[in-house]
């Protein structure tokens, strides 16, 4: 299954060894950007959530500093020669409930934040428990058939508003970090809206931080401090 649709372009950032030096005397290892991304979503699943169409459309930034409401967590390192910025997570929340997943079962293989990654791929049983919670609290909705990897999807055609789970992310800091409605679906169109999750094939891949869930979160990453941080709302 192709996630992409149509593409302008790509802009790749990452802990690129070469130019790492520059980075840090130019802008002090910080970059910043919100991410608005519909690729090819149909405007009329706005309803999923929200009541007005947003007016921001995302930006990047060089240096700066974040927002006052940023949470922040320690960047990893997945091996030395590893051009992504590693994250520590430790748990998933759906529906304010913390899941029942060892945080060893993230630890296993690691994990990346990746802004070129459509969706958020996630060890196998940290799926399973995520994918059986979600269905559970969507059960008065009608699943329809698969889109590609995506499994858990919805026909919400006959429905004028729905009742969204939120999902959160634990961080080795404490900290968790709450998906935008925005990041919780993929959709083809409004019969097929599916959970924008999927689970690794084995639990020694990595766990895959992908755009679809930072839309509307101010992402700011400090790279001569080692940290990143999350800022909700961005596009309000």
């Amino acid at each position: 299954m192709c996630l992409w649709h149509s593409i302008w372009g790509l802009l790749v950032f990452g802990r690129i060894l070469r130019c790492r030096k520059a980075n840090l005397n130019t802008y002090r290892g910080v970059q910043q950007y919100l991410l608005w991304l519909w690729p090819k979503q149909p405007r009329s699943l706005w309803w999923l959530g929200r009541n007005t169409w947003p007016s921001s459309t995302g930006f990047l930034t060089f240096g700066g500093s974040a927002s006052k409401n940023s949470k922040f967590t320690p960047l990893s390192t997945i091996s030395a020669s590893s051009s992504f910025y590693g994250l520590d997570f430790t748990g998933i929340s759906v529906g304010g409930t913390k899941l029942a997943i060892s945080a060893s079962v993230f630890s296993t293989a690691g994990a990346i934040i990746d802004s070129g990654t459509t969706i958020t791929w996630l060890p196998p049983a940290a799926y399973s428990e995520l994918r059986a919670s979600f269905r559970n609290l969507m059960s008065n909705y009608p699943l329809t058939s698969a889109l590609g990897t995506l499994d858990t999807c919805y026909d919400f055609s006959s429905y004028s508003t729905i009742s969204v789970p939120k999902i959160g992310f634990f961080f080795s800091s404490g900290i968790e970090v709450d998906i935008d409605v925005s990041g919780v679906f993929f959709a083809s169109s409004i019969s097929q809206v599916c959970l924008a999750f999927a689970g690794n094939s084995d639990a020694a891949d990595l766990l895959i931080f992908g755009n679809v869930q930072q839309k509307t979160l101010e992402v700011f990453y400090d790279g001569s401090a080692g940290k990143v941080g999350f800022a909700p709302g961005g596009c309000s």
